[in-house]
């Protein structure tokens, strides 16, 4: 096992020098060069956790640490949890081959290996939420005592303030971590818990660590909560369909092995009363996975917001590979090589260069974006645009510090950053070929630059083949809306 995880990240490692950043990896690596309490769209200790290598020049490479060390993190907890619910069956002597064979199905999951390389909320969460399981675990193992009279709960009580915290200002759907908690513990112990000063510690530690979001949103008119609204209703009719195709999404991302193990792991788990931390871990996942699902019918769902509820329920799967692997260990093997065949063609996607390849947009955006600081400083201009949000943050990052305005802004992050054009302003416009966009002009009543022309095209290839152009048009005379 320990071989297996030593390939994966010295390959994270090359593939982190070998492909350019993610519209997420520039976006929050934005959030620490204009580091601030907290941001429009999310909150901000993804953000924070990038300041240092920022501050160190923000290569692509330093950039991805600390989703590599996240992903070493997440290993080892599972690792640990699952042999400590083995432990506690009675079983631990099962309970390091039960922890490898969740190992092999983590790191066989497609997911994974991009969470592992590109840092998003999602993969922040995935420890997180593990300490989190694991110190929720550690709360509720007597069952017969009241916690609040246990000798020991003052550290797991910090603890699981510091995790609840940390999740807070990771993810705003993170809150749904707390009614599972709740629930957990009041289970195992009834409502007596809440007697004793230790919830109230963790509710309060909690509280000040999330205490730069609300002081942020309040000097900001809410505006980060009113998104999330706005978001969770989304701007589709709800569709039974798109709930299914998600979750065939689902299936091949975290990998179909992964979910047949815990259908299979639960039918095999001894029936004792020892049953107690799978609901534990059923408490934390169950409230994200069913808003995913459910936001996932309007269309506004994407597939790695269930890694996290879906690492929590893993340690589940241990009891599959003790019942099935020996019986079927041909087939697991099959099964196994097929998900690590599905990586190896991700990662050689990522650094692949034909034009036909969906991971095509990660590269050549750097030289995009410092051609065209260089165009727009010769010309006079000193500001660069693009027509839509999702094409900003990697010029942004890359043409730093030259301001990136957003011409068809409906109020997102870069608004606060960079502001809104003024009647008669110039700028240059980039357009992207693998998502072009109309020019940004003036008509029917609409905000626009009375006129764009073409100044310049340049051309990304990587291996000798062409994948994507980026033109240049000066854009001059904006006229604002009537």
């Amino acid at each position: 096992m320990r071989w297996a995880l030593t390939l994966s990240a010295l390959a994270h490692l090359l593939l982190a020098m070998g492909v350019g950043l993610s519209v997420d990896e520039a976006h929050y690596a934005l959030y620490a060069y204009h580091l601030d309490w907290s941001y429009f769209d999310h909150p901000p200790l993804v953000g924070w956790l990038q300041w240092p290598a920022v501050a160190l020049g923000g290569s692509d490479m330093a950039l991805r640490i600390v989703p590599l060390a996240c992903a070493c993190a997440s290993a080892w907890l599972l690792w640990f949890i699952t042999q400590q619910w083995f432990i506690r069956q009675g079983q631990g002597h099962d309970g390091q081959t039960a922890a490898q064979g969740v190992l092999w199905l983590w790191l066989c999951a497609p997911m994974v290996h991009l969470l592992a390389l590109a840092l998003v909320p999602d993969t922040l969460l995935m420890p997180i939420v593990l300490a989190l399981l694991h110190f929720t675990l550690r709360l509720t193992q007597h069952q017969t005592t009241p916690v609040a009279n246990n000798a020991c709960p003052w550290r797991d009580w910090c603890a699981v303030g510091v995790c609840l915290g940390l999740a807070g200002l990771t993810k705003y759907t993170a809150i749904l971590l707390v009614p599972g908690f709740v629930m957990a513990l009041t289970l195992s112990q009834g409502w007596r818990w809440l007697r004793g000063p230790g919830p109230w510690l963790a509710a309060c530690i909690a509280v000040v660590l999330i205490s730069p979001i609300l002081w942020w949103n309040h000097s900001h008119e809410w505006i980060s909560f009113a998104y999330q609204l706005g978001h969770a209703g989304g701007r589709e009719e709800w569709q039974a369909k798109r709930v299914l195709g998600f979750v065939l999404v689902q299936l091949l991302v975290l990998g179909p092995l992964s979910w047949w193990a815990l259908v299979a792991g639960w039918r095999g788990m001894p029936q004792t009363e020892q049953r107690w931390p799978v609901w534990v871990a059923l408490g934390l996942a169950l409230p994200v996975l069913l808003l995913t699902m459910a936001l996932s019918g309007r269309g506004s769902a994407l597939p790695h917001w269930t890694s996290w509820s879906w690492v929590l329920l893993l340690p589940v799967a241990g009891w599959a590979w003790l019942e099935a692997w020996p019986r079927h260990r041909v087939w697991w093997r099959f099964a196994l090589v097929l998900q690590m065949l599905a990586c190896l063609a991700l990662g050689v996607g990522l650094l692949a260069g034909r034009p036909a390849n969906p991971f095509a947009d990660v590269q050549g955006w750097q030289a995009a974006a410092q051609r065209a600081t260089q165009v727009a400083q010769a010309q006079g201009l000193r500001t660069l645009t693009v027509v839509n949000w999702s094409l900003a943050s990697r010029l942004a990052w890359y043409a730093r510090p030259m301001p990136v305005v957003v011409a068809q802004s409906h109020q997102d992050q870069f608004d606060l950053w960079f502001g809104q054009f003024k009647a008669g302003d110039d700028a240059l416009w980039v357009d992207w070929s693998v998502k072009p966009y109309p020019a940004p002009l003036s008509q029917a009543g609409q905000a626009g630059f009375a006129h764009c022309d073409p100044i310049e095209q340049h051309i990304s290839q990587r291996w000798g083949h062409v994948f994507a152009t980026f033109d240049f048009h000066i854009c001059r005379d904006w006229r604002p809306q009537p």
